[in-house]
């Protein structure tokens, strides 16, 4: 008799938890994603802040920790209705750390946040996001990145080239910040990141992606995010430099028209070298490019529609 309890209780809590993953993807429309490593002190405040979403039930936290380390972070994320915490073991850094979250998640539409950065307006945060995704061919949705400290609004975090455009409450544009971004599943279709990249440029790798396939990106500054920006655990400048190197170069391969690419790729070279003072960097970078491409990448040219929306918006691709 007790063995089928057990038994019976087994096939009870089985078909409740089926039951409830059911209703968990049929409730959740917005997947808010937070990939950390070494950010434990900022972590409490930025989860707080995503408490005051008006979510009516239509969101879930997915919490994917890249830290190196046996702590069990799920706690930070408890009182979230749906919540999934992803533990690495491992720092796979932005891109494998994305791609965690991109797998666990369930939403259909993935609100990517990085983990020193807080939502300025919580309670109206659903409400822009519905209005920006009410077009069908929108893509992605770029937020407004403002200094934590200062309450200024960096150059270096805008979504697009042109300045004068800082102003503007919203825009189509090329690009979105990863400090604060929203993609339609829709449209990521099957992409994961190429986890080579592991810091820097990977966003316009994604970006690249959308546009050749017809999406639109769009720019709300109307969604904005205080950046509490906190270089801990993360890599030091010149290898930052050598990373961009390399990855833009990959970018350039993968989606550029052969002039441009060896133009954009000779430009950055000589950028490399005037921000490290170092041949060596450059040499670092260009020789991790190789590498990359001697792996088998293979190249996806835009297309004319997408090499046409690029100069409607006015994108820089150098």
């Amino acid at each position: 008799m007790t063995l089928l309890l057990r038994k019976l209780s087994v096939i009870i809590f089985w078909i409740v938890s089926w039951w409830v993953s059911r209703m968990s993807s049929k409730d959740v429309l917005y997947s808010f994603i937070v990939i950390t490593y070494k950010r434990d002190d900022i972590l409490p405040e930025q989860f707080s802040v995503l408490k005051n979403i008006d979510s009516s039930g239509l969101m879930e936290v997915v919490f994917v920790d890249n830290n190196e380390d046996e702590i069990d972070r799920s706690i930070l994320i408890s009182d979230f209705k749906f919540n999934r915490y992803v533990k690495l073991y491992k720092n796979l850094g932005v891109t494998g750390g994305r791609n965690a979250g991109i797998k666990a998640a369930s939403g259909k539409y993935l609100v990517f946040l990085d983990d020193d950065a807080i939502f300025v307006d919580p309670e109206k945060l659903l409400n822009q996001l519905n209005v920006s995704f009410s077009n069908p061919k929108i893509a992605a949705v770029a937020f407004k990145s403002i200094n934590y400290y200062t309450r200024a609004m960096a150059s270096w975090e805008f979504p697009h080239a042109d300045k004068n455009k800082m102003n503007l409450q919203s825009f189509y544009t090329y690009q979105f910040i990863g400090v604060g971004h929203a993609i339609d599943r829709d449209w990521l279709g099957d992409f994961l990141y190429d986890e080579s990249y592991f810091y820097s440029m990977e966003e316009f790798d994604l970006c690249f992606w959308l546009i050749n396939k017809g999406g639109v990106i769009m720019y709300n500054s109307d969604i904005s995010v205080l950046h509490k920006i906190d270089q801990s655990g993360r890599i030091t400048p010149q290898r930052k430099h050598e990373k961009q190197l390399s990855n833009k170069m990959k970018n350039n391969y993968k989606y550029l028209p052969v002039g441009l690419m060896l133009f954009s790729s000779g430009a950055w070279m000589f950028y490399t070298l005037l921000k490290t003072k170092s041949l060596l960097s450059v040499l670092r970078g260009t020789r991790e490019f190789i590498g990359w491409k001697k792996s088998g990448a293979k190249r996806t040219v835009l297309t004319k529609e997408a090499m046409r929306y690029l100069r409607s918006v006015g994108a820089n691709l150098v």
